[in-house]
C-alpha cells in the first residue's frame, strides 16, 4: 500500500506544501508526494492548498485576484509548480490536485516545455506522475492531452455541493479513462472500496492520521493512504 506524504512530510499548517515539506517526503523514501496547485491572475501555477495567503494582520491575499509578481511582493516566497516539477520530478512520485477551474491547461503547458527540455518520455511521467482533482472537467481536460498519466478523481459524500451515487462516480471513471479514485476517510466504506477494487480501479483514501484507521485500509486492499503520519505509518 503506498504511503503518501499528503502536502509533504511536515510538523504545522506552515510548513505545509513547502519545499522543506517536499524533501523530507524524497529523503524519507516516501512512495509519492501529494501537492496542492492554484492558479494566479496571470495563469501561473502556485503550490497552495487555500486559495488565499494568510497574512501576520490576518489580511488574506486571495490568489486568483493577483498576478505571480503581486504574490512575490505581498506574501514573500511563493513557489511555482513548474520548480517544484523541475526539482523533484523523477526524484519521488508527485500527485498534482488541480484546485481551480484553468488549472489543467496550464499544467499541460508546463509538461509540455519540460518534456521538450528534459525529454521526458510518456513512460517516464506515467511512472512519476499522477493528477487529481474534485473539478472532474480538468481531470477530462487534462486526461485528453496526457491519457498516459494517471489520473485520480477525488470524491467526498458531496462532490461539487451534490451527492453522488457509487455508480454515477463509475461512470465518470469508466466513460474518461481515469484509473483511480481518491475517496474521503467518511466515503470509503468497506463496501464502497469493495465496489471500486472489483471493477479494477485503484482506491486511495485521504486523509489517514491514525494508525487505527491506516490498518483498517491496509487490511481492506486500498492501494494508498495520504496522510500528514507519515514517518509514523513508515514504521508500522
Amino acid at each position: 500500500m503506498e504511503i503518501i506524504a499528503h502536502r509533504g512530510i511536515h510538523k504545522n499548517k506552515s510548513e505545509e506544501n513547502t519545499i522543506g515539506a517536499f524533501n523530507r517526503a524524497m529523503f524519507l523514501n516516501c512512495e509519492m508526494l501529494e501537492l496542492d496547485c492554484r492558479l494566479t491572475k496571470d495563469w501561473e501555477l502556485i503550490v497552495n492548498h487555500d486559495p488565499y495567503f494568510t497574512l501576520s494582520d490576518k489580511t488574506k491575499v486571495y490568489i486568483w485576484q493577483n498576478t505571480l509578481k503581486d504574490l512575490h511582493t505581498k506574501v514573500g516566497a511563493v513557489i511555482s509548480l513548474e520548480f517544484v516539477l523541475r526539482v523533484f520530478t523523477g526524484a519521488i512520485k508527485i500527485n498534482v490536485e488541480l484546485k481551480d477551474r484553468g488549472c489543467a491547461l496550464v499544467l499541460c503547458k508546463i509538461l509540455g516545455k519540460l518534456t521538450a527540455e528534459r525529454n521526458w518520455s510518456a513512460e517516464f511521467l506515467k511512472e512519476n506522475l499522477i493528477v487529481s482533482s474534485f473539478v472532474l472537467e480538468e481531470l477530462v481536460e487534462f486526461k485528453n492531452s496526457y491519457p498516459y498519466v494517471g489520473a485520480g478523481l477525488l470524491r467526498d459524500w458531496g462532490a461539487q455541493g451534490k451527492f453522488e451515487t457509487k455508480t454515477a462516480i463509475y461512470e465518470s471513471l469508466e466513460k474518461y479513462g481515469f484509473e483511480a479514485v481518491h475517496l474521503s476517510v467518511a466515503r470509503a466504506t468497506k463496501r464502497t472500496v469493495e465496489y471500486f477494487k472489483n471493477l479494477g480501479f485503484k482506491v486511495r483514501v485521504c486523509t489517514v492520521n491514525d494508525l487505527k484507521t491506516f490498518k483498517k485500509y491496509k487490511e481492506r486492499g486500498v492501494d494508498g493512504v495520504f496522510t500528514d503520519k507519515v514517518e509514523e505509518f513508515l514504521k508500522a
